[in-house]
């Protein structure tokens, strides 16, 4: 029984670490989740949670707390408040279900090295998901129409990658932290504000996403940002530019855009 246990905890501590978890089917436990609830285990929701007054509406809190969706909903009351919120250290969110209706869809704060994949936002307001802390996992979601943005980015050294974002009033992504990692992505912000959006960032990677119909497609604020990539990204139907760096010495500074492939630029010189 020793052995069986310490087995159990060597595949969890290797799970935390790659940033994914494989359960089996034998293992999940489908628990009775409510309004209001906070996750400390491995559970899976077996019923839709609708009109939920509790802020945020279920907690998912790290390192032990799972919660896998398994294609339910999660609803807010009068749109207002948080969804999920991910707290603690290393929280996991996932199971194909849906956010929907709140301020914030997906919250992701406490200490970071949190999870957030294959779950699908719609229609929140200020955002699908936005992440606080630093170090966190947000991948293969699919995130749609929400108000203003897609993702906020506040933390530093997180990852955005494999996500598919649809329709939003302002940024599909917002990066306003150091180390930020975004690759692989499809954002239509369909009429929106920018696809993309450097604020006051560092030594961040955006690469080979893929973004169509915004006002702008990748867009740098004049903030001073250094030691940026911005490379291989695919950008169209732009209503005023494709790439856009606004700083003044955009031409001569450590910020680097190379081998996208666009129709217009501002300066000229960034690639």
């Amino acid at each position: 029984m020793m052995k069986r246990n310490e087995n159990s905890t060597r595949k969890l501590v290797l799970a935390t670490v790659l940033g994914f978890y494989t359960v089996s089917a034998a293992g999940l436990i489908f628990g009775d989740v409510q309004c209001g609830d906070v996750v400390t285990g491995i559970e899976t929701m077996n019923q839709d949670l609708i009109d939920c007054s509790s802020n945020p509406a279920v907690t998912v809190q790290g390192p032990t707390g799972f919660l896998f969706m398994n294609g339910h909903i999660i609803q807010c009351d009068l749109g207002d408040g948080v969804g999920v919120l991910l707290d603690g250290m290393a929280g996991f969110l996932s199971g194909g279900g849906e956010v929907r209706q709140c301020t914030i869809g997906v919250s992701v704060g406490g200490n970071g090295f949190h999870t957030v994949q294959e779950v699908f936002t719609f229609v929140n307001q200020d955002a699908s998901i936005e992440i606080v802390s630093d170090y966190n996992s947000i991948r293969l979601n699919e995130l749609q129409n929400s108000l203003f943005n897609g993702v906020n980015v506040l933390g530093d050294n997180n990852t955005i990658i494999d996500n598919a974002l649809f329709n939003f009033g302002g940024i599909g992504i917002y990066v306003n932290g150091d180390g930020t990692f975004i690759s692989g992505n499809s954002i239509d912000i369909n009429g929106g504000d920018m696809g993309i959006s450097l604020d006051a960032t560092n030594g961040s990677r955006i690469i080979q996403n893929e973004i169509t119909n915004a006002d702008d497609g990748i867009s740098m604020t004049a903030s001073g940002q250094m030691n940026n990539v911005v490379s291989g990204n695919v950008v169209s139907g732009s209503s005023n530019l494709d790439l856009w760096d606004q700083n003044a010495n955009a031409c001569t500074s450590t910020n680097s855009w190379v081998g996208n492939a666009f129709t217009t630029a501002d300066p000229v010189c960034i690639d």
